[in-house]
């Protein structure tokens, strides 16, 4: 059978859940942290997937987990080197400046996925980074589909996104935690 270029929504979908689930997993296995799933509304619209306490009580924090992506579309190869920011998220209804996973989102961190483990970050550490790397004022935006959205702003076509590429070393350097899996491979 020849190897499928893209999931469906439907598995798209049901793979981010079980990548959320096991970055969920590791904040209680790694630092005995008391866990709780978001809700539909506050994963859409307050842009985090579950928050976590310290198990001997604390302030709760929030985070948001990214799944390891591909660079293009055709082919479609899950990888490390590069890493999607968003600016705007894919509903109309958010403003450039406070729409989106980074800039609109409730998330103290973001965890993303990577081969052998989940590299985390905060969330405004991130903003610091792309408006350094990527600002929303000046900087190069491209609305084709094939062109490489490397320190670039993009949308795709009939979308209200914004993103942009940056390298995953840039976020290693500033990332305050990795998560090591307990068997390397990106979740399926």
């Amino acid at each position: 059978m020849p190897r499928k270029l893209k999931d469906t929504k439907q598995e798209a979908f049901e793979r981010g859940q079980r990548v959320e689930e096991a970055a969920q997993n590791l904040a209680q296995r790694l630092h005995n942290k008391k866990c709780g799933r978001a809700t539909r509304w506050q994963d859409k619209y307050e842009h985090w997937d579950f928050g976590m306490r310290p198990a001997k009580g604390g302030p709760r924090e929030y985070v948001e987990v990214k799944g390891a992506k591909s660079v293009f579309r055709h082919p479609w190869v899950r990888q490390d080197e590069w890493t999607w920011l968003e600016y705007r998220g894919v509903s109309s209804s958010e403003s450039f400046v406070n729409g989106g996973w980074l800039y609109g989102g409730k998330a103290d961190y973001v965890a993303f996925e990577r081969r052998y483990d989940f590299l985390i970050a905060r969330r405004t550490d991130l903003i610091t980074l792309l408006e350094r790397m990527v600002p929303r004022t000046g900087s190069p935006y491209i609305k084709h589909e094939k062109e490489p959205a490397f320190y670039k702003l993009k949308s795709r076509p009939d979308r209200h996104d914004i993103v942009s590429l940056v390298e995953t070393r840039l976020i290693e350097q500033i990332a305050c935690d990795v998560w090591p899996k307990q068997k390397p491979g990106y979740i399926n």
